[in-house]
């Protein structure tokens, strides 16, 4: 597995990312062949994230598109 930075402060605008690291090889024998980064909204309530991943195309992997959108919701409270 790739590695990824992480990023959430709960600041006001709640937004989670996750990304491949700089200078990671993502065109290299262990990467996807497409760079890629998570951008989640965590909404107000902390219940729920509304996210997407997406790919970077091009030479440089800075074409961005959405791969597939996705949507965390929390079940139970501990």
């Amino acid at each position: 597995m790739a590695r990824r930075r992480r990023s959430s402060d709960g600041s006001a605008d709640s937004t989670w990312k996750i990304w491949r690291a700089p200078g990671e090889n993502w065109k290299g024998p262990d990467g996807p062949g497409f760079n890629q980064r998570f951008i989640g909204e965590i909404s107000a309530d902390g219940k729920t994230i509304g996210g997407r991943w997406e790919r970077g195309m091009g030479d440089a992997g800075d074409q961005w598109e959405i791969d597939f959108p996705i949507n965390y919701f929390r079940t139970a409270t501990h």
